[in-house]
């Protein structure tokens, strides 16, 4: 995250809070990043975020199927 320091102060501050949640994902898989001993260390924090990001939208894809279908019983009872 140090040699990120100079972009990081480039964003803006609401940027800057999104660049630290990001790394802050990638912390969430240190050990499947060192079990994996890439070549290239940025390998695993890349995928650690990829996976972390894919979370986030499956959550919130399906908490968007869950009100649309709330939406249409609601709809259906009218």
């Amino acid at each position: 995250m140090a040699s990120w320091s100079k972009y990081r102060r480039g964003l803006r501050k609401e940027d800057q809070e999104l660049f630290d949640d990001v790394f802050r994902s990638a912390k969430l898989h240190l050990a499947e990043n060192f079990y994996a001993m890439r070549t290239i260390p940025f390998e695993s924090i890349a995928m650690s975020i990829a996976v972390e990001q894919r979370k986030l939208i499956k959550r919130l894809h399906d908490r968007i199927l869950r009100l649309e279908e709330q939406l249409t019983a609601f709809h259906n009872r009218s």
